[in-house]
């Protein structure tokens, strides 16, 4: 009950009495509001509308209230029955609006609709994306706190990303601000949504990754990410993918013609590219064109082309050329591999996605096993023949540019950006199943004129990586890599396998940056016929087959150099601005990376290879290594004059023999200061020390560095 009572009313205690009566009426309890006043001095006809609010306004919500009183608009008076008006949605307003309406004559009689200003529309308005702050901090055991605050009115948390990924602890809590709220009266039972979210977590030094969840489908061999979600192959249908759905990877799906066996995304990520095929009486592949949403799993069709084929010809590989457009990039040509003898590459213009147009076809007189595309460039891994280079004409045909050689089989081929990875094994793409083999690194791209790509001449091998596991008996298991993903700045994901154990794989992180790609994170997964892996964001799937089944695992990964992010329901995306770190060493230093590529090569002597990381705003002059107190080998910079401020190289000092050793790497970045990375391990128990954690000392100091201590570790 709310009972109005008099200015200046005081007590605990009310007592009503009927009027003309002795009958009375006591309340206990009583609770007194005393009701702002508010003394209008101006003209009473200038105020439109009175608010009271018990705390002060930000500048968010002045903005709103301003922008929700009387406007102007843009009177329609072509239509001579009616009269229609506009109005532009003002940016920055997040609220639960009523649209009203007033008009006035050329004389200034003014109407408002209807009686009591009754509403012509309600509903969210929102033009404001999320207000995101967030920090990260070091802390003194190598660790790294990270907390963010995010105001929001139309949340959508299932596209929240954050450095965190599964270890992300979070609450929802009410606004600061009663501009957030649906109503602001207290007494007519209105709802006050939770429009805050607070979380926070704590990082390791180096990227670590947690299996979500695990889901059986029909057997496909085609998946790819897009911005916030996969897509997955199937027969009649094409399958939307969230990694981070806790209880079904599987929310949506859309009919296309036939089985599904290439998946594509723009650049852009706001394109599927769908191709599926249908045998006999009328052999043929189709590309269905869809738009897809950051926001949303539904997929909108656009265009769709079909593409005659012969009988038992089938689409083996596919991929996309575009070119930069401001901002943006716009895809040019659709590249279909066949299985025909010659193999044949089919161009297909999908510059207008509503109308895919066949243009050209392009044969190959060597056969092509994988193939991938960036900017006008195209790569084509062509087993023995190395990797070829061609350029995409503006007509979609192709014109051979040069040969990467490559020692052995060239099976597997990806361009991210500017970079080309490539597998190479020992053995055909035919017969290659159970030996290890190795990841090259090629900077395929310098810079993009004229919307074509520069390549440099010659192009060369800048990086080779093996995949090796430390094992129990004092050795390394050597593994095979399967496949490769773009996962973040120049690193990668590799998925493996274990060449002795096919069931047993593994996730790897590997930074391509320096000269020696280094090994940042390594998940085991145990799984048998892993086939794809895919990675955006936080995000990574992979995809296992086997007849007449296939399966998905979604993995999340925490990883302080992601950013955070997260779009509302209405689309409008927010960023977080927190200092990303890398997990390299500071400036002037060192570290000892790769330790584990250390071969157990006879009964009492080891074999031992690492890399090293020295960094130094003047420059690297000379990289040492010592073992024992001995100077072992040293790297100097072949430019004294021209130093780098970051170095990468690969020292292989030779055998030890058993027992306890010292190694030691000096970064001297001037004449008179060093900086000292030291190690130390029995070598009775190989490998030297786990991969990614090296318990490593770094510090600076001067040449006459102190005498490393037997239990540095």
């Amino acid at each position: 009950m709310v009972l109005t009572l008099p200015p200046g009313t005081n007590g605990t205690f009310v007592r009503l009495q009927i009027e003309g009566t002795n009958e009375t009426l006591a309340l206990s309890e009583v609770t007194l509001q005393r009701a702002p006043v508010v003394t209008i001095t101006s003209n009473v006809a200038d105020v439109d509308d009175v608010r009271v609010y018990r705390h002060a306004l930000n500048a968010d919500t002045r903005n709103m209230l301003h922008v929700m009183a009387w406007q102007s608009s843009v009177i329609d008076t072509t239509n001579p029955n009616s009269i229609a008006w506009t109005h532009p949605l003002p940016s920055g307003l997040e609220v639960d609006a009523d649209i009203q309406s007033t008009t006035s004559d050329a004389l200034g009689n003014t109407r408002t609709n209807n009686v009591g200003e009754q509403s012509l529309w309600h509903g969210l308005i929102d033009t404001y994306a999320p207000r995101i702050t967030d920090t990260i901090s070091a802390t003194v055991d190598n660790t790294y706190t990270y907390t963010v605050k995010i105001d929001e009115h139309n949340p959508n948390l299932s596209l929240l990303q954050t450095p965190c990924g599964a270890r992300l602890n979070g609450t929802m809590s009410l606004p600061d601000s009663l501009g957030y709220r649906v109503q602001s009266s207290g007494f007519d039972g209105s709802v006050i949504p939770q429009t805050r979210f607070d979380g926070d977590c704590v990082l390791s030094n180096t990227p670590d990754v947690v299996q979500r969840l695990t889901q059986t489908i029909s057997t496909t061999t085609s998946i790819v990410f897009g911005d916030r979600y996969a897509y997955v192959g199937g027969v009649n249908m094409v399958n939307v993918v969230d990694v981070q759905n806790a209880t079904n990877l599987i929310q949506n799906n859309a009919s296309v013609p036939g089985t599904v066996t290439q998946l594509l995304v723009s650049r852009n990520k706001n394109r599927l590219y769908v191709v599926s095929t249908q045998p006999a009486p009328t052999p043929r592949a189709t590309l269905t064109i869809f738009d897809i949403a950051s926001n949303g799993t539904a997929l909108q069709q656009r265009g769709s082309v079909v593409i005659p084929l012969a009988a038992n010809v089938t689409v083996t590989n596919s991929t996309l050329t575009d070119e930069p457009n401001g901002n943006s990039f716009t895809d040019r040509y659709l590249l279909l591999l066949t299985n025909t003898t010659p193999q044949k590459l089919i161009s297909v213009l999908v510059e207008n996605p509503d109308q895919p147009t066949q243009v050209t076809t392009t044969a190959l007189n060597i056969p092509g096993y994988d193939i991938a595309a960036s900017y006008d460039v195209v790569a084509i891994a062509q087993g023995t023949a190395g990797i070829r280079i061609y350029r995409v004409n503006t007509d979609g045909s192709m014109t051979f540019e040069r040969v990467i050689t490559v020692d052995g089989y060239s099976n597997r081929v990806l361009i991210d950006d500017k970079k080309l990875f490539a597998i190479v094994d020992d053995e055909s793409a035919v017969d290659a199943n159970s030996t290890p083999n190795k990841l090259i690194v090629v900077l395929l791209i310098t810079s993009v004129a004229n919307d074509m790509a520069v390549m440099p001449n010659p192009l060369l091998i800048t990086g080779e990586y093996v995949h090796v596991v430390p094992t129990d008996h004092d050795d390394v298991a050597p593994y095979r890599i399967t496949d490769i993903a773009p996962y973040i700045g120049d690193d990668v994901v590799l998925l493996s396998k274990d060449v002795s154990n096919l069931a047993n794989a593994r996730l790897s992180m590997v930074s391509t940056a320096g000269i020696t790609p280094t090994l940042r994170s390594d998940t085991a997964v145990v799984q048998a016929n892993l086939l794809h892996v895919v990675a955006q964001n936080n995000n990574i799937l992979t995809l296992a087959t086997s007849a007449p089944n296939a399966q998905l695992r979604a993995f999340v990964a925490s990883d302080r150099r992601f950013v955070t992010r997260l779009c509302d329901m209405a689309g409008n995306c927010g960023t977080g601005t927190a200092n990303n770190f890398d997990p390299f060493p500071a400036a002037n230093n060192v570290s000892i990376v790769n330790l584990a590529s250390a071969y157990k090569t006879a009964t009492t002597n080891t074999a031992v290879r690492f890399g090293l990381h020295a960094e130094a705003p003047l420059g690297v002059r000379t990289i040492q290594t010592q073992i024992d107190g001995q100077v072992a080998q040293a790297w100097t910079n072949p430019d004294q004059s021209r130093l780098l401020p970051a170095v990468e190289t690969t020292q292989a000092p030779g055998a030890l023999s058993q027992g306890n050793h010292t190694i030691r790497a000096i970064n001297t970045y001037n004449n008179t200061l060093s900086a000292v990375a030291e190690y130390y391990a029995p070598m009775t128990s190989l490998p030297l020390v786990d991969v990614m954690h090296p318990n490593v000392t770094s510090r600076a100091c001067t040449p006459n560095c102190p005498t490393i201590n037997t239990n540095t570790l």
